[in-house]
């Protein structure tokens, strides 16, 4: 009876779409910042700060991306690729031989079943002599196939040794490239300083805004506090809404 080795084939598109949106990832957030570099409030002067920073980090997020897209490269060659090898090279070649030799053996099952059947009536010696070499042939082919299967069995054990090291070989070897790339690169005094710069700059503009809020808050409740009296067509003078010159010096 044939041995036969079951496979499950598994895809690996999903992992390299994952790696793929990496890259993806950091064009978009490139892109966002370099349309908001372009943006203009009705208040902001042409020299804003944030346009520059804004370009600063573009270029920063667009380096950031380039090794992503060296990484994903990486993984594909050093990790996805032995994988696939193994899969469709390796167990497909297992999956070949184990068909051939099951075949084979339902070949030489034929041979032998007629070999046996030859009626006595209408024995000869012609037909046990084609029958007996039916049954040569098919047996030297099945015992050949199954010789061949059972040693590309043997084979696949130190091919799947490899198979589950040379991936994740590839991947420590991928992600180590990556790390030292970005340590290479961002650890710079220029970056140190730059990042200290904009942490400060934003905590300043945090408190600054708070200020603003307050005084444009106080600034607010003075206009309408002034306003109450124009806000009628006939206005009455009375206690509870006394006429309040307009402050012409607010500053909003």
């Amino acid at each position: 009876m044939a041995v036969r080795l079951h496979i499950d084939y598994s895809s690996s598109s999903p992992a390299q779409a994952k790696q793929a949106q990496c890259p993806a990832f950091h064009c978009e957030i490139l892109a966002a910042n370099i349309a908001s570099s372009k943006s203009r409030f009705p208040l902001e002067g042409e020299d804003s700060i944030l346009c520059s920073t804004l370009k600063q980090f573009a270029s920063t997020i667009d380096e950031i991306s380039s090794w992503q897209q060296v990484l994903a490269t990486q993984l594909t060659d050093g990790m996805m690729f032995p994988l696939t090898r193994f899969i469709e090279s390796d167990m497909g070649e297992i999956q070949r031989l184990g068909n051939q030799y099951e075949y084979s053996s339902q070949e030489h099952e034929k041979a032998m079943d007629r070999f046996c059947r030859l009626s006595k009536k209408k024995y000869t010696e012609k037909l046990a002599a084609d029958a007996n070499e039916d049954v040569f042939v098919f047996r030297k082919k099945y015992h050949q196939t199954g010789l061949r299967y059972y040693g590309a069995l043997n084979q696949l054990q130190y091919k799947r040794s490899c198979s589950m090291l040379e991936p994740l070989l590839g991947y420590l070897h991928a992600i180590r490239s990556f790390f030292k790339m970005g340590h290479e690169s961002i650890s710079v005094s220029d970056l140190d300083e730059f990042l200290s710069n904009i942490s400060a700059s934003v905590q300043s503009v945090h408190s600054e805004m708070n200020t603003e809020c307050i005084k444009s808050s106080e600034n607010i409740a003075s206009i309408e506090q002034q306003s109450i009296y124009k806000y009628y067509v006939e206005p009455t003078l009375n206690e509870d809404m006394p006429y309040i010159p307009p402050n012409t010096n607010l500053e909003i």
